[in-house]
């Protein structure tokens, strides 16, 4: 997709390199689903995408404790910031339980300062996004990946501003980039193939779901690659919907063959 990475020695990532994932515990599926539960669910879930309300049990644990050794010291220092400066793990927190106002006021102080780390950026554009304010959000994320070009979060950020303002064709080369990036990230599998199903992209579409099940089919509680950015995806509920269009998807195909 026009992204090409080639190195000369033997470092191949930055200590702020995305490019492995970090485990998280997985939610329960609800099994027996109706068809009318079915649509509340997708409902739900497309409702807590486009207005960033977080579930508790997304982010459990500190993120410090999900990152392979050289991104630990990574978020660690970037959570260490200068006395009387609120650190970015607190944001965090503020956000994955719903207070983005208090979370908008740390980060204000801190972007204020001398502290002008991507992560701040990104969870200030987060906010931004989920507002609809587009515009801001995107002028942040622009800095912040001038400052950090890999960023997994800030690719996939990319990709949802774009697809939330009806930008299908950006969308689909933002979340191609994070797969090229981190093939393991399902978010990006999954938001892909969701683009594809609306496009009526049925081949496409099949194999991003088949995709997100393969990965999540080996490792249930596989990471979804987010440093900074509290997704709200339960993964049980993106397991249930992906089975669901798989079928769906092949069903459609196996009747236009007849």
């Amino acid at each position: 997709q026009g992204q090409y990475y080639f190195i000369k020695g033997d470092a191949y990532q930055s200590a702020s390199s995305q490019a492995f994932s970090g485990s998280r515990n997985a939610s329960k599926t609800t099994q027996n689903q109706t068809s009318q539960e079915l649509q509340d669910l997708e409902r739900s879930l497309r409702l807590r995408l486009s207005k960033g309300k977080d579930t508790a049990h997304v982010r459990a644990t500190p993120v410090e404790k999900s990152l392979p050794r050289a991104q630990q010291s990574s978020a660690s220092s970037a959570n260490t910031t200068a006395v009387g400066l609120p650190d970015l793990a607190s944001i965090q927190q503020l956000m994955r339980f719903g207070e983005p106002q208090r979370a908008l006021f740390l980060l204000a102080q801190l972007l204020a300062s001398d502290y002008q780390h991507y992560a701040a950026l990104l969870l200030k554009s987060w906010i931004l996004l989920n507002k609809q304010h587009f515009s801001e959000a995107d002028t942040l994320l622009d800095e912040a990946l001038a400052k950090e070009p890999w960023s997994v979060d800030g690719m996939l950020m990319k990709g949802l501003s774009c697809k939330w303002q009806s930008e299908l064709k950006s969308a689909e080369q933002w979340f191609k980039k994070v797969i090229y990036t981190a093939p393991e990230c399902w978010p990006a599998h999954y938001y892909l193939a969701d683009l594809y199903r609306q496009q009526a992209k049925t081949q496409a579409a099949l194999k991003s779901y088949q995709t997100v099940m393969r990965v999540l089919s080996v490792n249930p509680t596989a990471g979804d690659c987010m440093l900074w950015i509290p997704l709200p995806l339960p993964v049980g509920d993106v397991v249930f919907l992906s089975k669901h269009h798989i079928q769906q998807l092949s069903n459609g195909m196996q009747s236009s063959q007849v």
